[in-house]
């Protein structure tokens, strides 16, 4: 069976969508399925299910508040830092509670 790798929000992927970085995360991930297999690699037995619930979080990583996620990690220098991260970068923590 071919996976279909689009998100549960695939109607925000238009030619005039409002956040375009959105739109080639997605095809991106679209495009990497089609020539490699990416999620079948790496979910045995993927099923239609997994492909839009993965389609959906690639997605999510080019909208706004994924790209402050993105840029908040990848800044990071723990796992501290990542999830309580300097105000300067996004102006609010991530998660409610510190980690322990």
């Amino acid at each position: 069976m071919k996976l279909k790798h689009e998100g549960f929000s695939s109607n925000r992927l238009h030619s005039k969508a409002d956040n375009p970085r959105e739109v080639v995360f997605a095809k991106a991930w679209q495009h990497e399925n089609e020539i490699s297999g990416t999620l079948a690699a790496l979910i045995p037995d993927c099923q239609p299910r997994d492909a839009q619930v993965a389609a959906t979080v690639i997605q999510w990583l080019g909208s706004n508040v994924g790209t402050c996620f993105l840029r908040t990690v990848i800044a990071a220098k723990s796992v501290r830092d990542a999830v309580t991260p300097n105000a300067e970068l996004t102006g609010a923590p991530l998660l409610a509670r510190p980690v322990e």
